[in-house]
Order: structure tokens, then sequence, then C-alpha cells
């Protein structure tokens, strides 16, 4: 029975020091489940960098445009099939004037369909911020100013935010309203 023997104790590893001073590893009392979620939410937060989100945008815009026909879509193909329908009308009836003026309206139609075809297959690139979601928006300097005081004032959030100050990715409206929720569930409880 040599061989069994008590554990050794165990050594500490490096990330599973637990620092008593460290707000979130020495709470006295019981946290909301609020407070816990919003600390999780702050803990997984995203950074996007403006690449992920112009693939985003253009995804949505695609998505938007192949969800609904444009009005002027159904006025060009209308106005090509009233123009193909006078058309042959004319040349049913033997009437000149008919048929060329269908061919004329029909024209205009084909016209107008080319110039939304392109318009549509070659978008600007500069359209795509009616596609971005409001909390994808890059916070303005007051937000960012405002979580700047929050985080002196409270060490905890400081050491959450921490990350977002050394990532490339610009702090978003998403962010900011991650860190006013962490701040209000932080007063309520």
């Amino acid at each position: 029975m040599d061989r069994i023997r008590a554990p050794a104790l165990a050594q500490p590893r490096y990330g599973m020091l637990r620092n008593a001073n460290d707000p979130v590893f020495a709470s006295p009392k019981r946290e909301s489940g609020e407070l816990i979620a919003a600390r999780r939410a702050l803990m997984m937060r995203k950074a996007l960098m403006p690449d992920e989100l112009d693939a985003r945008a253009v995804t949505r815009r695609n998505q938007a445009r192949h969800q609904h026909v444009p009005a002027r879509v159904r006025l060009g193909a209308g106005l090509t099939l009233v123009g193909l329908l006078a058309s042959w009308l004319g040349n049913l009836l033997a009437q000149p004037w008919l048929l060329a003026l269908g061919y004329g309206v029909a024209t205009c139609g084909l016209v107008l369909l080319c110039m939304l075809a392109a318009a549509m297959l070659y978008p600007k690139d500069n359209d795509l911020g009616a596609f971005y979601q409001l909390d994808e928006l890059p916070a303005g300097s007051e937000d960012i100013a405002r979580l700047s005081r929050l985080s002196q004032e409270d060490p905890e959030l400081a050491r959450l935010i921490a990350p977002w100050w050394e990532n490339p990715a610009p702090i978003r409206n998403g962010d900011i309203a991650l860190a006013m929720d962490f701040v209000r569930a932080r007063k309520r409880d």
C-alpha cells in the first residue's frame, strides 16, 4: 500500500491565480443575473474590422435587392411589354403610326431596363451606409470620452475594456451600449 499516497498539494497555475483585490473574484455579496450577463457580454465582445462590416453591408444590400422589385424596374418592364403589344397590334392592323409608337415605347422601356440593370449590377461603393445596422456604426468622440471617464471611475469596467483600446478595430455604438448596460447593472446591484 506504499504506492497509494495522498495527492500532493497542487501548485497554482498561471491562469488560475485569484487576486483577493480583483472585484470579479472578491465579491462579498451575490451579484444579480443582469450584472453577470452584462459582464459576460463585455467579455465576449467581438471586434469587427471595417472590411468585415462592409462585407456584411454588401450582403444586406444584395438581400434587400432580391427581396423586392423596385417600381422603376416594373415601369421599364411594363413599358417594354406595352410597346411590344402596340407594335404587334400595329403590324396586325397595318397601322404604321401604331407600329412606330409601339417601337418607340418598347425602346424607351428597354433603355430604362438597361440603365437600371447597370445600376444594380455595378452599385456605388459609397451607398453601403444605408445598410449598416445602428450598433455597427463607429462611436462618436463624445461616446468614447464618456466611456473613458466611466472606465476611470470603475476599475472592473477598465479591466474589461482594456483590450478595446489596443485593438485596431474601431469602437462601435454597440460596444458603447454594452458598456452602458454594464454600468447600469452595476449601479442597480
